[in-house]
């Protein structure tokens, strides 16, 4: 993280691409409140990131995001156990690993956390 062009990364990151998903979230989230369209659920997430600090940003993503939460990290396989407010029918198979660009509407955030961190 000592190099510049990271830091610069980062900035971009935060103004962009998740302030963006930040608002998209909040208005998810108001709808589904407004109209009782919610199905909780906890789904497996691999987003491939090799480090500590990429698993990091993106853990932090996740729950600082509205309708997310982060329950678990297994640093052993890179695995991450999130809790959604609404699951979505196809991904409610028991033991699928989802796609961790699906939980993001507009922006790849896996690939700009691994633009970032590695």
């Amino acid at each position: 993280m000592a190099h510049p062009l990271r830091w610069v990364l980062l900035g971009l990151y935060i103004c962009i691409p998740f302030f963006l998903e930040l608002i998209r979230a909040n208005i998810d989230v108001a709808l589904r409140i407004i109209t009782g369209n919610i199905s909780p659920g906890i789904v497996k997430v691999n987003p491939d990131l090799a480090t500590g600090f990429g698993r990091l940003l993106f853990a932090n993503s996740v729950t600082l995001t509205p309708g997310t939460l982060t329950l678990e990290a297994d640093v052993k396989t890179g695995d991450f156990y999130i809790h959604l407010l609404s699951v979505p029918p196809k991904e409610m198979v028991k033991q699928k690993t989802v796609d961790a660009a699906a939980l993001f509407s507009f922006f790849k955030i896996p690939a700009w956390v691994r633009r970032i961190a590695e």
